[in-house]
């Protein structure tokens, strides 16, 4: 495991065989656990779900990050002399750019173009670097992951336990929502299936509408979700980001149920439930 703090994810991740320090700009101490490696997965990145300051910000953290360590993932592979069979990078909804649309999103989608599609370009434009090395290249694109212990779900489960969940206005906005479960079943999918290349959305075949997720969440909690909140105050909260939250897509993973795959948790209200009261999480 290739990480920033080798010490904290030895808690957090304990099955791991071993913890590496990883900086873009020190190759030499980490890039020999690339060579002879079968995969490659990654995940690293600034929390969405923070306040930032400005968009530029954002860029400059979140975006920059990705980029900075796609590119130092992609310079080690070529140095390899026992290369990877695949690199799976993370990557975004936000390829295909945030607007009001009600149009379906398949990996067959045309990128977007505005800055939320720019910048995911960018770094999955220095993953796809490794394909002239004869790399499999696989850009997961993940919508918003519901986790018992951390993401959008569980930072919201104490309001909505307390009875004050609200709808975000207009509510009719799309949430393109995956398991964490499925999550990982589809990076394993990504590593070990050769049919996979390029895109690969990552979320629920069953996208709901936030009045939907709202309804949900406060039904698996008990409680009616009588509050609405105009999208201002998500506008206050988040900022420049609150885009990806007013504008979200309505993204289907066409590429994986082609392929056979099976959700474990394609619906969403049995999906918070297991989250969040049967996992004992927030």
């Amino acid at each position: 495991m290739l990480t920033r703090r080798p010490e904290q994810a030895r808690g957090l991740v304990p099955e791991a065989a071993d913890w590496v320090a990883f900086d873009p700009e020190l190759p030499e101490t980490w890039e020999h656990t690339i060579d002879g490696a079968d995969g490659v997965v990654v995940l690293g990145g600034a929390p969405f779900f923070r306040r930032w300051s400005s968009w530029d910000e954002f860029e400059r953290v979140a975006t920059g990050g990705r980029v900075a360590a796609n590119r130092a993932i992609v310079d080690a592979i070529a140095r390899a002399e026992h290369k990877p069979r695949v690199l799976v990078t993370g990557s975004s909804v936000g390829y295909y750019g945030f607007e009001v649309s009600e149009a379906i999103v398949t990996e067959d989608t045309p990128a977007g173009t505005d800055r939320w599609a720019q910048g995911t370009g960018r770094y999955e434009t220095e993953a796809k670097r490794a394909a002239q090395f004869g790399i499999r290249v696989v850009c997961l694109r993940t919508g918003i992951v519901f986790s018992p212990d951390d993401g959008m779900a569980a930072q919201m489960a104490d309001q909505f336990r307390r009875g004050f969940g609200a709808v975000i206005l207009p509510g009719t906005q799309w949430l393109p929502w995956i398991h964490i479960d499925d999550e990982v079943a589809l990076i394993m999918l990504a590593l070990n299936d050769d049919r996979v290349t390029g895109g690969l959305n990552a979320s629920s075949p069953n996208p709901a509408r936030y009045r939907e997720y709202a309804a949900a969440l406060g039904h698996v909690f008990g409680r009616r979700v009588r509050l609405r909140l105009p999208g201002l105050v998500m506008r206050l909260a988040l900022k420049d980001i609150a885009e990806a939250v007013l504008y979200n897509r309505r993204m289907v993973p066409a590429k994986a149920l082609g392929l056979g795959f099976e959700f474990t948790h394609p619906d969403l209200e049995p999906a918070l439930h297991d989250l969040l009261t049967a996992r004992g999480g927030r």
